[in-house]
Parts: structure tokens; C-alpha cells; sequence
């Protein structure tokens, strides 16, 4: 499977988008092709095989940001912000995979998002959905205008734990 320099060089060049250095590009490559060799059977037909190598590489760079806490600036939604932009960048993924990923994306942060205090929920929604002004917002919310913005603050900031909850569910389930 990681056998031929053209994969092994495809899957250098997207590990080391991912990570950024070399010597932890190297590290995941050689974890990938290891995972490839022991579990071939998961490989369902031969045109899904970048797509294949692709989800493992994604789940052992999720494990990478685990194991390295040097970078706590990383969060599991900058992960997932990361995977997508290098899938596109590196023109890798089918449409049908990439679909499947934003979909998952759109599914989380509406779960999240459910799970947020009705205000909000709803200030999040005038804002990033609906595109509001703050102006807009505050007449909606009845709210003075100079109080939108750390009430936002504060949305998102409990918007964020709860994805990141989501997040570190899915990850124990698939790991």
C-alpha cells in the first residue's frame, strides 16, 4: 500500500501540510503505512485508496495533537478547520469525501449549537447566520448595543467548549 515513492510522496506532502515539520510528518507517514499494512481489509475498493490513506492520516495527526501538548493553542475545531483546508489545498479528496466531512462540520455545530442557553443560540444565529449588525442585534434582543459584543464574546465562548465536547466525543468513538 505505502510501498511506491508517488504514494509515499503524496503522503509526505500531506502530513507535512498538516504539521508544518518535517521530522512529525515523518513520524505520522511511517504510523500511517503501519496502520495500512495491519488493517488492508478496511480498504474497501482500489479507486477509495487516497481517500483511505487520507482518513488515517487525519486520524493519527488527531492522535499527533493529542500526544503534543507544546502546541495547547490547537484546538480539535482548528484540527478540523486544518484537515479541510489541507484536503482542498492538496486536492486529494473526492467530492463525496469532502461532502461527508462538511456535513459532519454542519452537524456538530448545529448539535452545539442546540445545546446552547436560548440567548445564546440566538445571538450566535442574528449574527454569524443571519449577518445581523450589532445595531440589529441589540433592538432584537433588547439589549443596549454596547453590551452585543461581550455577550457574543461569551456565546461563542460556550458555543466553543460544547464543540469541542462533540468533537472529543466522536474522536473516543472512533479511537
Amino acid at each position: 500500500m505505502c510501498q511506491g515513492n508517488a504514494c509515499r510522496a503524496w503522503l509526505m506532502g500531506c502530513a507535512l501540510h498538516l504539521v508544518g515539520h518535517r521530522e512529525d510528518a515523518e513520524d505520522m507517514c511511517q504510523e500511517v503505512c503501519l496502520r495500512c499494512v495491519l488493517s488492508q481489509h478496511g480498504l474497501r475498493e482500489a479507486s477509495d485508496r487516497r481517500g483511505w490513506l487520507y482518513r488515517i492520516l487525519v486520524n493519527v495527526y488527531r492522535g499527533h495533537l493529542r500526544r503534543r501538548k507544546r502546541r495547547p493553542e490547537i484546538t480539535e475545531a482548528d484540527v478540523e478547520e486544518r484537515v479541510l483546508e489541507a484536503a482542498q489545498a492538496m486536492g486529494v479528496l473526492e467530492q463525496e469525501f469532502l461532502a461527508e466531512q462538511h456535513a459532519a462540520v454542519h452537524e456538530r455545530v448545529y448539535a452545539a449549537l442546540a445545546q446552547l442557553p436560548e440567548r445564546h443560540r440566538q445571538l450566535l444565529i442574528w449574527k454569524y447566520i443571519e449577518d445581523l449588525s450589532y445595531e440589529e442585534i441589540a433592538r432584537r434582543a433588547g439589549m443596549k448595543q454596547e453590551n452585543i459584543d461581550m455577550s457574543l464574546r461569551r456565546a461563542k465562548q460556550s458555543f466553543h467548549k460544547r464543540y469541542a465536547k462533540l468533537l472529543d466525543q466522536e474522536a473516543r468513538e472512533v479511537g
